[in-house]
């Protein structure tokens, strides 16, 4: 049983003082329920504001959810918080696999790193046993030999690790954190945070398993859910089994991946691809998460590289953005970056940057260490990806981030600088989805804004749409929600809605995709929220609801807001790259284009339906109190 509870204790770990406490997340249940929720609370209390986000001030966090380890679907994520050194707000990001699930069977939901070391360390935690070791042995290794490495050296070959490569040893502002084979913490720079802190990895065991308040309710609940993924469309469309088609690929990227740096919406070379051929050869099986039923990751067996695992978002990073069409680069470049511990989506941009740099005259060879950056070369990926996590030439250079790589390049650099938020944005064709875009602009720390608004993008495909349509009129008053080309409040509430549903997930610990990926296909809109609350029920014996759910979810967004107003955060940094206001030449979607002036005032609304000040976008004290967060009202004055 939980030493602290069902819901699983916070566990604190101060490296500066070698100190190791253990507190109750009771306190944070009523208001925050659990995960990403609880950590933004913790966060707020204990990050100075104005602390150096790689000095030993800042506070790094690794949040379970009240479902993590149990048998709950995809009950395996793990948020990953702290101040973020791309941009001097907080970030966040989450990975899957194996890692979070031992956490919580060691008996934490959340595990809080404080203060830095001088010399490398490791942080073994098995159940009660907490220890800071020695880590010097580890350090330059990459994530895949770290793990190895303790394995061997624990005597544990199921012991769960997750560590930092070189790029995050070297404070390389988008680093990440592994774990696996490519079970990543990618975004808002997490593995440079842990690098500052010469923390190179968390290997953890855990024995206790998960303490439940109505076992036999929960597992009957848990049971359903499961058999409902595997009958929904959802599970089919996502062909679990089966490597990708042709077909499947075509679909995913024809109406929505950007090509470049943001430069076209189509290019040829990359209908040629051919998925089919490549997976069937090179594909051992597929693969997912903890309780995870949709085994949604593709596991790959690729000649010199070895094994590695990936879905999705390091496919477009490595693809069409930096204008390859070969599956074998493009998986080369994803296992190094993982082994390395880099950011796949900030790399890959951060190389589409350099290319257009390059072909537009702006940088030479001089400039990139003799090396030529022709677009798609496979030689320029690879070395770029080499030369950014070990910080030699070029590389140190890119390490810093966009921003500070553009104005080191020069003026003419810094109009093709395509950022949001000090991050470069995920590869889809926001010149065409007003509801993308300003989830996008409003985002704090992990901006990824096709979930909940990715219905803009399947009403731009061939196919039946008069069940979405029904279901924007039903929800938010007018189809208009869902349709593109519209700026409107009901548009604004569509995309509020989607942010606090894509919050839900990771406050009770489990995975979005098979959330919202369930959600597509169902005809009960709320069925699936509905059944996560009863699993809480059953698990902790607190009450909850789907209602609580949503208030819990707004409740997150406005403590992320007003982390980041302590920070400096306000309305003028709610803004999009010049290129979202600008046409594809070809593809689709071309001929449309945001809006700048229509994009304002579906911001002000966005702020006014959210109860914020229009003229700062922050949250008033008046809804501050409405949500029960009146010890957050200084934060925003």
């Amino acid at each position: 049983m939980d030493s602290k509870g069902k819901e699983g204790a916070i566990l604190k770990v101060n490296l500066t003082e070698n100190a190791v406490t253990r507190e109750s997340t009771a306190p944070y249940a009523d208001r925050f329920i659990g995960g990403r929720a609880v950590g933004a609370k913790i966060l707020y209390d204990e990050l100075r504001p104005g602390a150096d986000p790689l000095g030993p001030g800042n506070v790094l966090l690794f949040n379970n959810g009240p479902l993590s380890g149990t048998a709950a679907p995809s009950s395996g994520r793990v948020d990953v918080s702290a101040k973020s050194p791309m941009n001097n707000f907080h970030g966040v990001t989450n990975f899957g696999g194996f890692w979070g699930a031992e956490l919580r069977h060691a008996g934490y939901a959340h595990l809080v790193i404080q203060g830095a070391r001088e010399e490398p360390v490791f942080l073994l935690i098995e159940n009660e046993r907490v220890e800071v070791r020695d880590a010097k042995h580890l350090w330059g290794l990459d994530t895949y030999e770290t793990a190895v490495r303790l394995r061997h050296d624990l005597g544990d070959p199921g012991m769960q690790v997750l560590s930092i490569g070189p790029a995050g040893e070297n404070l390389v502002r988008f680093a990440s954190i592994a774990t696996n084979l490519g079970n990543v913490a990618g975004r808002t720079g997490m593995g440079a945070v842990m690098g500052s802190k010469k923390l190179k990895a968390i290997a953890v065991r855990g024995t206790r398993g998960v303490s439940l308040a109505q076992p036999k309710r929960f597992l009957d609940i848990a049971r359903d859910l499961h058999r409902l993924l595997r009958e929904s469309p959802a599970f089919e469309e996502n062909n679990r089994v089966k490597p990708v088609t042709d077909a499947m690929f075509n679909k995913l990227y024809e109406n929505m991946l950007a090509f470049g740096n943001y430069e076209d919406g189509r290019w040829e070379k990359f209908a040629r691809i051919e998925p089919e051929k490549f997976f069937s050869r090179y594909q051992v099986r597929r693969a997912g998460c903890f309780a995870c039923p949709m085994q949604c990751m593709h596991l790959v067996d690729i000649p010199e590289s070895g094994y590695g695992i990936a879905f999705c978002s390091p496919f477009m990073s490595f693809l069409g953005t930096v204008w390859n069409d070969d599956l074998m680069a493009m998986w080369e470049a994803i296992i190094l970056a993982n082994k390395l511990g880099l950011d796949v989506i900030e790399t890959g941009g951060m190389i589409a940057f350099l290319m257009e740099l390059y072909q537009k005259g702006l940088i030479t060879g001089a400039d990139t260490d003799g090396l030529p950056l022709e677009k798609g070369s496979r030689r320029a990926i690879l070395q770029i990806i080499r030369k950014i996590a070990l910080r030699e030439g070029v590389g140190d250079t890119l390490a810093e981030g966009g921003r500070r790589a553009a104005e080191a390049f020069g003026p003419g650099a810094l109009e093709s600088l395509v950022s949001v938020k000090g991050h470069f944005p995920h590869g889809y064709q926001f010149t065409a989805f007003e509801g993308a875009s300003l989830m996008q602009a409003v985002g704090g720390a992990d901006p990824f804004p096709t979930y909940g608004t990715g219905v803009e993008i399947r009403l731009s495909m061939p196919g039946p749409k008069e069940k979405l349509l029904t279901e924007a009129k039903d929800l938010f008053g007018s189809e208009d929600a869902y349709l593109p080309g519209n700026y409107g409040v009901p548009k604004v509430r569509m995309v509020i809605d989607a942010e606090h549903r894509a919050r839900i997930p990771d406050i009770l610990g489990v995975c979005i995709y098979v959330v919202d990926g369930f959600n597509k296909t169902s005809s009960d809109y709320f069925l699936f929220y509905d059944r996560l609350a009863e699993l809480y029920r059953a698990a902790t014996g607190r009450p909850l609801s789907r209602e609580n759910l949503f208030s819990a979810a707004e409740r997150l967004v406005n403590t992320e807001r007003c982390l980041d107003a302590r920070e400096g955060i306000g309305r003028e940094h709610d803004r999009l790259p010049e290129r979202f206001f600008r046409s594809f030449p070809v593809g689709a979607n071309k001929g449309k284009a945001l809006d700048p002036e229509k994009m304002e005032a579906m911001k002000t609304a966005y702020y006014r339906e959210r109860g914020w000040d229009t003229e700062t976008g922050l949250p008033t004290p008046e809804k501050l109190r409405d949500l029960k967060l009146e010890d957050f009202i200084t934060g925003t004055d």
